[in-house]
């Protein structure tokens, strides 16, 4: 299974695959820029996208919004990664098609949970057999 992770702090992205390369049958995708991370996924097939609020050029909104427009993006699992507590951020996040949401700073039990409860979700036929 392919984890995408979009956030414009190396250091983070770096933490963040470590963290999800710990967890069986899941290897991590990471991009520090959103647009080259969009351009990606125009020829991959992330099976969960971990994406930042707080990002320049793209927030992690306008990542959300332009990752759906993509032709068999509509149902992907997306967890937005932010230490906002704002709930019209939230909500936002929810309407554009964010399935959840993780607090930073991000804690592995956390992350693997949220990442395989993404995973029951995704449709049968796009689950590989890693």
């Amino acid at each position: 299974m392919l984890v995408l992770i979009v956030d414009d702090d190396n250091l983070i992205v770096e933490m963040t695959s470590r963290l999800v390369s710990t967890i069986e049958n899941i290897t991590p995708a990471g991009f520090t820029d959103p647009i080259q991370a969009l351009a990606w996924c125009r020829l991959n097939e992330p099976d969960v996208v971990m994406v930042d609020y707080h990002m320049p050029e793209l927030d992690g909104l306008e990542f959300i919004r332009e990752f759906r427009s993509l032709p068999g993006k509509e149902a992907t699992p997306i967890i937005m990664v932010t230490s906002e507590t704002d709930e019209t951020l939230k909500h936002r996040a929810l309407k554009l098609g964010a399935n959840d949401f993780i607090s930073k700073p991000v804690k592995l039990p956390e992350l693997k949970a949220r990442i395989m409860k993404s995973l029951e979700f995704l449709d049968p036929s796009r689950r590989r057999a890693d």
